[in-house]
């Protein structure tokens, strides 16, 4: 009798291990959601968590690299599909295991050189989660810093022996060209001697012009 019951409960332990492997085999293994940290200050780290519906159940484990994956769907017209494919997204570094839910970041993106192309690039939620080929990774993650996103400005050229505000005042200051003026000068008084001298005596003047032009009177 003992031996029956220890077979029967032999039986149902192992057909319950069969069903739990066989729902968890069903249970596609995604990514359900992405968050990232709001940054206050330029020191602040970037973090951005991508949450798995998986947990201690699965075969996640901290420091596991996983492969990532989408499902593509390609379609002749707006309601036919041809079918569909999956192409490699990157992949995720698992940092904490949860009883249901699993925490990874991003461990490194797939080049599309050779994969299909992505409409969104960068993994986000509904990717599929890919077990083979994962592998354990204890070296430290290099986050990246607010400061090392922003787009830097260019400085401002500055002149050899110059000042910039020097540079600045005379690049900013339109050239004024000045009209050339002309000057008259006054006849010099050694011409205005010769053109006396030029002059007729009213001694010498023509009879005619004579009568025409008085002759000054002495007093």
């Amino acid at each position: 009798m003992k031996k029956l019951n220890l077979l029967i409960f032999t039986s149902l332990a192992l057909a319950s291990i069969i069903l739990s492997a066989s729902v968890t085999h069903a249970q596609e293994i995604s990514v359900v959601e992405v968050k990232r940290n709001i940054t206050l200050a330029d020191d602040d780290v970037v973090y951005r968590d991508y949450y798995i519906n998986a947990g201690d159940g699965s075969a996640l484990r901290k420091n596991l690299v996983v492969k990532v994956k989408r499902k593509i769907y390609v379609k002749e017209s707006a309601t036919k599909t041809v079918g569909d494919f999956e192409t490699q997204v990157g992949l995720l570094k698992v940092i904490q295991v949860g009883n249901k839910v699993s925490v990874a970041r991003e461990f490194k993106l797939t080049s599309r050189d050779e994969e299909a192309m992505l409409e969104q690039t960068g993994i986000m939620a509904g990717d599929k989660i890919d077990l083979n080929g994962s592998y354990i990774d204890y070296s430290k993650p290099n986050y990246k810093k607010t400061s090392e996103n922003e787009v830097k400005k260019p400085e401002p050229v500055q002149t050899a022996g110059l000042d910039s505000a020097n540079v600045i005042e005379s690049s900013s200051t339109a050239p004024v060209t000045t009209a050339p003026t002309t000057t008259t000068e006054a006849p010099s008084t050694t011409e205005t001697q010769k053109a006396d001298d030029k002059r007729i005596p009213a001694n010498e003047l023509p009879p005619l012009l004579k009568k025409i032009i008085p002759l000054p009177t002495t007093i």
